[in-house]
């Protein structure tokens, strides 16, 4: 697991640590993690047909491709946005559930036809939102 970051003013933070990743994720399970390098913010990508509607910014993005890689994105969100409840949240139900995800994904046989999928997670202000999203 290769773990790339940047460098944050005061007003923001990211919703999860490096230390919670490693903890969470075999090392072999991702083959990078980005904490705002290169993609601080997160985009949807042009093949995506069903866009889910955001009411919120995106904490977090996983995405498997389709030689079974995957990777996960942290995204920066600004202090006075993200509680320390909501982090809390973040690090005991939604990343153990997104690496859950991640190891379903991965145990499919390897007949299957295997697109791009991503969970992104979204913080609507009041709690997390997991979209699944899948192109070919």
């Amino acid at each position: 697991m290769h773990i790339r970051g940047i460098r944050l003013p005061q007003t923001e933070k990211f919703p999860c640590s490096r230390r919670r990743i490693k903890e969470l994720f075999a090392t072999d399970e991702l083959v990078w993690v980005s904490f705002g390098s290169p993609i601080r913010s997160f985009r949807f990508d042009k093949q995506v047909a069903h866009r889910p509607k955001l009411v919120g910014p995106v904490v977090a993005s996983l995405a498997m491709n389709r030689n079974l890689e995957a990777h996960l994105c942290v995204y920066p969100v600004r202090r006075a946005e993200y509680p320390e409840g909501a982090e809390d949240d973040l690090n005991s139900r939604v990343l153990p559930s997104i690496r859950d995800w991640l190891r379903a994904k991965t145990s499919r046989s390897g007949t299957g036809i295997h697109g791009h999928e991503e969970i992104v997670v979204e913080w609507t202000g009041t709690e997390h939102r997991c979209h699944e999203l899948r192109f070919l």
